[in-house]
């Protein structure tokens, strides 16, 4: 049997997707799994044991010359038909929430969640064989990259925070670290703020705490690797937080989410067991109470 699953992303749906892949390769293991996605994707799902092909369509002619890219939304519809055409695959699936629920008004996170449209909506699967948990698999190299920067760390306790700056999902911002850096001033923390860029009001911050802030700017996947030699996680609802969902993470690490309300993030994945969900600045300095 030849399947092929689509998500044009991103890093998070595609995460959070993968265990249908998992599943098919147990409950048939001689199918072949093709995987289609977009070219700056592919890295997620690179070293997954459980894909055999990986796809990524030409995007240029979509746009009718111009530069601007659609959203991993619109791919969907921009290639749906074209998909579906194919021949050669007995099972194509289009694993994306918004493929169904793209005209609601009102998103409902116990509706339209990925876990529970896939769970719902692909009706060919009534027992998942395998944890409905995120599939990751690292490199050497990308291994050797977060244990070369975190060998230079100083701290007695290291903090990874996923710092999304533009996210909607999250109240997170420079109140909560100036929270928590009030919490552990002068302990010789370690703050690891996850992204291309320091955040901007780290220098600020520097000047008035004792604390001892660095950037990790590795590749994407290489930060599961440095969430396992981390003390602690905060995460911002963001593609990181299913990174450290999956099976390669530490189930037993403390973590602390700060969401908006209910989400996929802070509600779908009861492994991991010492988590703490904050919906506000206050209930975020209860949590980080006793760290």
């Amino acid at each position: 049997m030849k399947i092929l699953l689509v998500n044009f992303g991103a890093f998070g749906d595609i995460l959070n997707s993968t265990p249908i892949a998992k599943h098919y390769k147990l409950s048939f293991p001689d199918c072949h799994i093709t995987w289609m996605t977009r070219e700056k994707y592919k890295s997620v799902i690179a070293n997954n044991p459980y894909i055999d092909k990986i796809l990524t369509p030409k995007e240029n002619h979509l746009f009718h010359g111009t530069d601007l890219g659609a959203r991993n939304v619109e791919m969907t519809f921009l290639l749906r038909n074209e998909i579906a055409a194919l021949k050669e695959y007995d099972k194509i699936l289009f694993i994306a929430p918004y493929y169904w629920s793209l005209t609601n008004t009102e998103f409902d996170v116990n509706k339209h969640s990925l876990l529970h449209i896939i769970k719902t909506k692909l009706t060919d699967i009534k027992e998942f064989a395998c944890e409905f948990i995120p599939v990751i698999h690292l490199s050497d190299e990308e291994k050797k990259e977060a244990k070369s920067f975190y060998i230079n760390l100083t701290g007695n306790k290291k903090i990874l925070i996923e710092h999304e700056n533009f996210s909607n999902q999250t109240p997170f911002n420079k109140t909560f670290i100036e929270a928590l850096c009030k919490q552990i001033d002068g302990k010789n923390y370690d703050l690891i703020f996850s992204g291309k860029q320091e955040p901007e009001y780290v220098k600020e911050l520097r000047d008035k705490y004792k604390v001892n802030f660095y950037n990790y700017s590795g590749s994407f996947a290489s930060n599961a690797e440095l969430y396992n030699l981390s003390d602690i996680f905060i995460g911002c609802c963001s593609g990181l937080t299913c990174l450290t969902h999956s099976d390669y993470c530490d189930r037993n690490k403390t973590r602390f989410e700060v969401a908006r309300g209910k989400h996929w993030s802070s509600h779908e994945w009861p492994h991991m067991i010492n988590k703490k969900i904050c919906y506000s600045l206050d209930e975020f300095i209860i949590a980080i109470g006793n760290i």
